[in-house]
């Protein structure tokens, strides 16, 4: 059956070459001019697409219209984090964009899934016609599509209300009363906390540019202490996007952690490193591991969520249909945060003994260099006391990120360990697996047949149709 189906495959890829109608490469893909009206063909158009005022990009996301002026037109946002939002949001805003556009793309995604704006100046010559004049078969497709958009629009907004209302329904249970997330969350769109968790686009420059520094560090840091590449590759960055995607958001949309002045600090420049391109690559990587160490040792005083690690792995604990995460599904994402975390701070004290080395050897011989520097030994202990351990007993330690994670994680482990969970039945082929029974189909039928020829016998016998 396979080889049919790539026999198949390179048969229609063949045949696609042969057509000389076809765009090839995917640059001379036309868009239609922005006073066309929508392409019957495609999905309806959006009506909330922005349009760049400079070369007519379409986008519907504020931060990507945001990050495409200021990459491409060097545009300077004048909105200053913190202070009164309500004051600040007040006056009339320039921008160089404009809002309610309607947009379509010819695919949902990968190549052609570029929104182009269509039915500009048309105004309500782009709205759908009356369905009594409409043929009988339009008016069936009318109503199917209206029917399918009532139903986008309760789905849309039962996820934009998920996190008001979780809070009270499912509170009750004590793994999500542990972790707080519908609390730290209240209030918030959950589909739009969600997107920040997606894959990273290839339209968004500086946010790529920060993870495959990340993915570099991490592979660095993994050499070191040789952890599995699945472990940092699946979780190691994925709390880099949530971050820089909820910094672009106004105050009152993204989560309330808050970035102390030195992760503030360290934020800007390993964001400023990655979006210029001649940053030396040593320098890039340096900041990056500075940033991500930043987030660890962080002294908690105003409560756990103030951080924007734990604030990220809440984020990460939302589904794709606006509930929570399983706790069986969970709680491995506190396992690879804490070994990603360990291996980070091993790389650290590495990258920190081999810069002291090289500066010392200004002044003397490498050997005496290497005497005279901070032992290895002693780097790993001093960040491990500081920050990496459950808090100690001394009156003046404060809790940490790591406190928090260990402490949460061990919780969620004890309810998992001693709950009972639903049984799981595999069937591959003709074989059927259901905890430690293990059979295939012939045998299940041949047991049926078994089954049903003692029963035969035994009801005949009972009801004295043979004789004994």
């Amino acid at each position: 059956m396979e080889e049919v189906v790539i026999t198949t495959s390179r048969g229609g890829t063949a045949a696609c070459r042969d057509v000389d109608t076809l765009i090839n490469p995917q640059r001379l893909i036309y868009f239609p001019d922005a006073t066309s009206s929508p392409i019957e063909h495609l999905s309806r158009p959006e009506t909330d697409g922005i349009r760049c005022h400079s070369c007519q990009y379409v986008c519907r996301q504020v931060r990507r219209i945001q990050e495409h002026c200021r990459k491409e037109h060097n545009w300077q946002n004048d909105w200053v984090k913190g202070g009164n939002v309500k004051r600040k949001a007040a006056p009339q805003r320039e921008v160089p964009w404009t809002t309610g556009v309607l947009c379509q793309r010819f695919f949902p995604s990968r190549a052609g899934n570029r929104w182009f704006e269509v039915g500009r100046g048309q105004g309500a010559a782009t709205t759908p016609s009356d369905p009594t004049e409409q043929a009988p078969t339009e008016q069936a497709a009318s109503r199917i599509q209206l029917l399918r958009d009532a139903q986008a629009q309760r789905v849309k907004a039962s996820r934009e209300e998920v996190i008001r209302v979780t809070a009270e329904r499912l509170e009750p249970h004590p793994w999500l009363n542990r972790v707080g997330w519908a609390e730290h969350l209240r209030g918030l769109d959950a589909g739009l906390l969600r997107a920040t968790t997606e894959p990273i686009r290839e339209d968004e420059g500086v946010l790529g540019a920060m993870w495959s520094i990340i993915a570099t560090v991490l592979d660095q840091a993994r050499a070191v202490r040789l952890e599995p590449r699945r472990c940092t590759r699946r979780y190691g960055g994925s709390c880099c996007a949530p971050w820089h995607q909820t910094q672009e958001m106004d105050d009152d949309k993204r989560p309330p952690y808050r970035l102390t002045p030195k992760q503030g600090e360290l934020w800007d420049r390993f964001e400023q490193a990655a979006e210029d391109s001649r940053t030396p690559q040593a320098e890039r990587e340096r900041a990056g591991l500075d940033m991500l160490i930043s987030m660890l040792d962080h002294q908690l005083k105003r409560g756990h969520y103030e951080n924007a690690l734990i604030s990220a792995l809440a984020v990460m604990g939302i589904r794709e249909d606006g509930g929570w995460v399983q706790i069986t599904d969970y709680t491995n994402k506190y396992s690879a945060v804490i070994k990603v975390a360990r291996m980070l701070v091993v790389h650290q004290a590495v990258v920190e003994q081999r810069d002291e080395v090289a500066t010392l050897e200004r002044e003397m011989g490498r050997e005496e260099a290497e005497d005279r520097v901070v032992s290895l030994f002693q780097r790993v202990r001093a960040k491990v006391q500081r920050f990496m351990t459950r808090t100690s007993g001394d009156k003046e330690a404060e809790q940490t990120p790591m406190d928090w994670i260990i402490e949460t994680r061990t919780y969620g482990m004890h309810i998992q360990y001693n709950t009972a969970v639903a049984g799981v039945i595999d069937w591959v082929g003709d074989r059927v697996s259901y905890r430690r029974a293990r059979f295939t189909i012939g045998q299940l039928s041949d047991a049926l047949h078994e089954l049903v020829r003692e029963s035969r016998g035994l009801l005949a016998e009972l009801t004295m149709l043979v004789e004994t």
